[in-house]
C-alpha cells in the first residue's frame, strides 16, 4: 500500500512521524522531568511566599524598621521561651483547659519524649539542647464550639509550644451535638 503512495504523501507521512517522535523525546526527556521538579519545588514556594507575606504584614503594622525588629525579637523570645519549659506543667493544663470548659475528658495518654531528627537523621540541637517532643493522646467528649474554645486556649495558655498531630471526629449518636474526639498532640521542648 505505501509502494502505491506518491512521493510527495510519502514526504508528508516522514515529516509527520518526525514531529511526533520529536514530541515524544521533548516530553519525555524535558516536560516530564520539568513537571517532576516544580511538584517538589511548588509547596517550599508556597510556604516561603507565606513566610515573606507575614513578615510584610507585621513591617505595615509598625511604622519603622526599629519598631519592626523589636516586634520579631519579642515574638522570637516569646517562642523560644515556650520551648524551654518542662512538658510535665502542659500535660495537667490540658487536663485543667477540658475541666474549666466543660469537657469530658475519657483519658490523656502521655508518652515518652523523642528527639526530633532532620531528615538526615541527625538530632536538631539548639544552643547545645537537643529539640525532643513529648506526644500526648487525649479523647474528650464535648460540643463543637467547646473543641474549637478548647485548641484556642492551648494555643494561647499553654507554657510548651504545641502541634496538634491528628485529630479524628466522631459522632456520639447519629443526631446527637455530641462528638467523641481523639487529638494526638505534640509538645515540644530543649532539655
Amino acid at each position: 500500500m505505501i509502494k502505491k503512495l506518491p512521493q510527495s504523501q510519502k514526504n508528508i507521512i516522514i515529516a509527520a512521524f518526525t514531529v511526533l517522535a520529536v514530541l515524544l523525546i521533548f516530553c519525555y526527556f524535558i516536560y516530564s522531568p520539568s513537571r517532576k521538579t516544580l511538584l517538589k519545588v511548588r509547596p517550599e514556594a508556597y510556604f516561603a511566599e507565606s513566610q515573606v507575606k507575614a513578615v510584610e504584614k507585621i513591617l505595615a503594622q509598625t511604622k519603622t524598621p526599629q519598631a519592626s525588629a523589636k516586634f520579631l525579637k519579642d515574638r522570637f523570645q516569646a517562642l523560644s521561651s515556650k520551648l524551654y519549659q518542662r512538658e510535665d506543667r502542659s500535660i495537667i493544663l490540658l487536663s485543667e483547659f477540658a475541666r474549666r470548659l466543660n469537657i469530658e475528658i475519657v483519658s490523656i495518654v502521655p508518652q515518652a519524649k523523642s528527639p526530633l531528627l532532620r531528615e538526615n537523621g541527625e538530632k536538631i540541637e539548639l544552643s547545645g539542647r537537643t529539640l525532643q517532643a513529648a506526644a500526648v493522646s487525649i479523647r474528650i467528649k464535648c460540643f463543637y464550639k467547646d473543641l474549637v474554645r478548647y485548641l484556642d486556649m492551648v494555643d494561647d495558655n499553654l507554657p510548651n509550644f504545641a502541634t496538634v498531630e491528628k485529630l479524628k471526629i466522631n459522632r456520639v449518636a447519629p443526631k446527637s451535638p455530641r462528638l467523641d474526639i481523639v487529638l494526638d498532640i505534640n509538645l515540644y521542648t530543649l532539655f
